[in-house]
């Protein structure tokens, strides 16, 4: 039975081989020399996990002078990742090191001392219903694509004020009583808060909520912000770099570039310039590489095409400065160069090294021709001088293959929004469809990455490049030794196949959904166990996206997924099942779902709140409320419970808030701050503002509630971070992004 796909045949299985015997080799050799080198460098691992500190009184030290205080409670960075190594691979990403992506809270990589003797702090695995399998961490990092953030409105009053030219993200349409009733509370944080945590927390709250809306052309968030860069505490330096991308101020590009530069004297000059004593800030990788993420950042939140035009100059001109730099370092700037796609357009620019010498022409047309400018791919020129260089790290054998991966990611994303036929698109199709190819030489990193990255680019009309690469995909999914490339490309066809293609008017725009769906179905019906969940995931993804495309969810879809759901008795297969029900708008499962809240697995009973709520499931609100109640035995919980009750209409903020003053955990307290910020209700922002400014709680509630904050009055529709785990290959990447210890850009809030 043929699905109008065609399937290459098996991909170069001798290479494979070969590979999984130099693999099994390697594993034994770590298996010997791994806790030996573990532990002489005491870098924590997912079976050797950083310890929680021990319970002490909390210090007293003087009130420190803001910005640039040395008395805070996490040590002074010594820059030892200054010297970057010979190119290693990066630590696999364990799940428990993205179980909050976004949509939980995060335990800050400086762990303070508890201000109470007795009282623990949470360590970096917090509970059962933490630990991520792998189609839940890809859920994670895209599920703001398919679930739309509920509507956040705390205001006493709205100010429509004119936008701001130089950033897209202040003023236009600003809820101004957000920010009256928060900027106070950040502000007060700032100036006489000790803890460096809350601090930092305060600085990358006080970015979401952005610049006065009540004042045409504020920078009153920046110029607080700014001082702290050099701070000589690397988690209040490390988290105003952060804080500054996130704002999106344009003016930032340059401190951060020179930042990258590591200008010793222009750090003095800093230091000198707001007061600061001691010694200069020692730049680390890190560093950089948090800089290079924050340049992106500013040029996607700009509106303008030079600012956009200067953000990816400065990234490419800075990444081949820097080619003695880390492979962290490397892997930052082709993530934030994927942020910025500027016009297709290509733009002359001047160099006098395109003239070519005075000759004597024999015709005009030679002389033309000398005088010509010699074509160069300049990044910063045009869209396709962005591919070309990502492009060209990808073919480059001297990069780490980890790397090459990377510039996958960032030429899909760089193809976001340019036409059907447009060169650009079809170019970084053709390679990738390379990679994928029975005759590929790429590594399985490469190819984990062409798979994710493809899902960017294809859609379901009937163009002949189109075409290849649903085929492409589909033999991926059906001859790939590698189980996680399998994987991707099945979630990738999933989202191409549903995606219209052409014109508004154009007829044949979902022309091959019919063919995508049932090969869908078909590897459903034939999944392994292990593989059954991405096969319910891709379902529910491919059937939530025809209805927004205006096709109704399919009977045999929702029929098929429902008696899978019906029928297992694994927690995997019923927890991926419930969230794909709820995905494709199947109210004929509201009982089954209904039953799934009182499941023994915390992930199941998770999942099936959040698609009764996506269903508007008024019936089950009772159910939820319940499992709301019963959450301090699993804090996971909070969430995702009060999430489905916001979306049926229920006031889930004055439950949330009771349960906190109730005699709650610590872990419940943290997840409950969580919950009230992303429930988004003003009611309960009394109650946020007074647990963050409390000095007798514990530092890590506070530090959750000052974060609450932030996201209750952020202005983006979507997480911030958002766009850096779209496509991402999760499976290789440095702790900048995400770590054991969830202090990287994804594991924020």
């Amino acid at each position: 039975m043929g699905y109008g796909l065609e399937f290459p045949a098996m991909k170069h299985p001798q290479r494979w081989k070969e590979r999984g015997q130099g693999l099994l080799a390697l594993s034994g050799l770590l298996a010997i020399l791994g806790p030996l080198s573990w532990a002489q460098s005491g870098t924590p691992t997912a079976a050797n996990p950083p310890a929680a500190p021990p319970a002490a009184p909390s210090p007293t030290p003087a009130p420190p002078d803001r910005p640039g205080d040395t008395n805070g409670t996490r040590p002074v960075a010594v820059g030892q990742d200054d010297d970057p190594p010979s190119m290693p691979g990066p630590p696999k990403l364990p799940p428990g090191a993205v179980k909050m992506l976004r949509h939980r809270m995060s335990a800050p990589s400086g762990a303070p001392p508890p201000p109470d003797e007795g009282r623990g702090t949470p360590g970096p695995g917090m509970g059962e219903g933490d630990n991520l399998r792998a189609w839940e961490v890809w859920w994670e990092l895209h599920r703001d694509r398919f679930i739309s953030t509920q509507a956040r409105d705390i205001s006493i009053s709205v100010g429509l004020v004119p936008p701001d030219p130089r950033t897209s993200v202040q003023a236009e349409n600003a809820r101004v009583g957000s920010y009256e009733r928060i900027e106070p509370t950040l502000r007060l944080l700032l100036t006489h808060e000790h803890s460096d945590l809350i601090v930092a927390r305060a600085l990358i709250a006080l970015a979401k909520l952005g610049e006065d809306p009540r004042v045409q052309g504020s920078r009153t968030s920046y110029a607080t912000i700014l001082p702290y860069l050099y701070n000589s505490d690397a988690q209040l330096s490390e988290a105003a770099i952060t804080a500054l991308g996130i704002l999106g101020t344009q003016e930032a590009i340059f401190p951060l570039a020179q930042l990258i530069e590591d200008s010793a004297s222009d750090a003095a000059s800093t230091n000198r310039h707001t007061g600061r004593e001691g010694d200069p800030t020692r730049v680390t990788d890190r560093h950089r590489a948090l800089a290079f993420y924050a340049i992106g950042l500013i040029g996607r939140s700009s509106d303008r095409e030079d600012v956009r035009r200067l953000a990816a100059s400065r990234i490419c001109n800075l990444f081949a400065a820097e080619s003695n730099a880390s492979a962290e370092v490397r892997f930052a700037a082709l993530h934030g160069l994927s942020l910025v796609p500027i016009g297709e357009n290509a733009r002359r620019i001047e160099d006098p090294a395109d003239r070519q010498p005075r000759v004597r022409p024999w015709s005009e047309r030679r002389l033309a021709r000398l005088n010509a400018p010699a074509p160069r791919s300049i990044p910063s020129a045009s869209r396709l001088g962005e591919v070309d260089w990502a492009l060209a790290v990808l073919d480059d054998e001297t990069e780490a293959e980890w790397i090459r991966a990377q510039a996958v990611t960032a030429a899909a994303r760089l193809c976001r929004g340019v036409a059907d036929d447009s060169p650009i698109r079809s170019k970084v199709i053709e390679r990738l469809l390379k990679a994928l190819g029975a005759r590929s030489t790429d590594s399985s990193e490469v190819e984990q990455s062409a798979a994710l990255a493809l899902g960017e680019l294809g859609d379901s009309d009937a163009d002949d490049l189109d075409f290849r690469l649903r085929s492409g995909l589909a033999g991926t999914v059906a001859t790939a030794s590698d189980h996680s490339t399998r994987d991707f490309a099945l979630m990738s066809l999933a989202m191409v196949g549903s995606r219209p293609g052409g014109g508004a008017s154009e007829p044949g725009r979902l022309a091959a959904s019919t063919d995508v769906r049932r090969f869908l179905l078909h590897r459903a019906a034939s999944a392994k166990a292990g593989e059954l969940p991405w096969n319910m995931l891709a379902l529910g993804v491919f059937e939530h996206e025809m209805q927004r495309s205006g096709v109704a969810s399919s009977a045999d879809t929702r029929a098929a997924l429902l008696d899978l759901l019906v029928e297992t008795n694994s927690s995997e297969q019923a927890a991926a099942g419930s969230l794909a029900l709820g995905l494709c708008g199947a109210t004929e499962a509201t009982g089954e779902l209904i039953s799934r809240l009182r499941d023994g697995d915390s992930s199941v009973r998770g999942y099936a709140a959040l698609s009764l709520g996506l269903l508007g499931a008024r019936e089950a609100a009772p159910a939820i409320e319940r499992l709301l109640n019963e959450a301090r035995q699993a804090p996971e919980l909070f969430e995702s419970a009060s999430e489905a009750l916001a979306r049926l209409g229920a006031p889930v903020s004055r439950q949330l808030v009771g349960l906190m003053v109730g005699g709650a955990s610590l872990e419940a307290q943290m997840n409950l701050c969580t919950a009230l910020g992303q429930v988004g209700d003003g009611r309960s922002l009394r109650a946020l503002s007074q647990v963050a400014c409390d000095p007798s709680a514990l530092v890590w509630v506070r530090a959750a509630a000052t974060s609450a904050l932030g996201t209750m009055g952020t202005r983006r529709p979507a997480p911030w971070n958002a766009d850096l785990g779209h496509a991402l290959n999760y499976l290789n990447v440095p702790a900048t992004l995400s770590s054991t210890a969830l202090d990287g850009l994804l594991d924020l809030e």
